[in-house]
């Protein structure tokens, strides 16, 4: 081979190197990005969508700054009655009882999990639970686990809420994210 064919062999190498790398990045960044805007949690393994995300204002913890909001993120299949304000269908359920510092909204930041005997002070939360095969017509089909530790970050711009949520439970762990907006219970 003379010598600019060998020059052109050694660049189209060197090009096709650096596409090829360039794609893996591509390809790696949409799976992140991806991860980032689904709204999903893992739990014992398993992946379960959360498409709906509900809140009830309870007001003010007496004597403490902070106000006790319940947010219940659930399946497309879960959904809330307007009529009878209870929840119904077959799906996933995770239910929080955050302590934000807003009276009117859940405020952004980062939830430590509260211990039992602490105060229900700002961004904390004092629990919950999650809910997989949830079904209103046989409750003992459900899987129940409690939240026993963790935190959430919580990110509200207008009128979306974003949770980036990594628990502990009875017997595993649950995380994943969730992008939506909230409806008012």
């Amino acid at each position: 081979m003379n010598l600019i064919g060998k020059r052109i062999f050694l660049m189209a190498a060197v090009i096709s190197t650096a596409l090829m790398s360039c794609s893996d990045d591509d390809a790696e960044d949409s799976v992140d990005d991806l991860f980032e805007v689904a709204s999903l949690v893992v739990y014992n393994d398993v992946s379960y969508d959360l498409d709906h995300g509900y809140f009830e204002l309870l007001g003010e913890n007496v004597g403490l700054d902070s106000y006790d909001v319940e947010v219940y993120l659930t399946a497309s299949s879960v959904t809330l009655s307007a009529s009878s304000g209870e929840f119904s269908g077959d799906g996933t359920f995770l239910y929080l009882d955050f302590n934000s510092q807003d009276e009117n909204e859940l405020s952004s930041g980062t939830y430590t999990f509260l211990e039992k005997g602490e105060e229900r002070d700002p961004f904390t939360f004092a629990g919950g639970y999650i809910l997989t095969n949830y079904d209103e017509e046989i409750e003992d089909k459900s899987e129940y686990e409690q939240i026993t530790g963790g935190t959430i970050k919580v990110t509200t711009e207008e009128s979306k809420v974003s949770f980036v949520i990594d628990l502990t439970s009875t017997n595993s762990t649950i995380k994943g994210n969730f992008s939506n907006s909230l409806s008012a219970i």
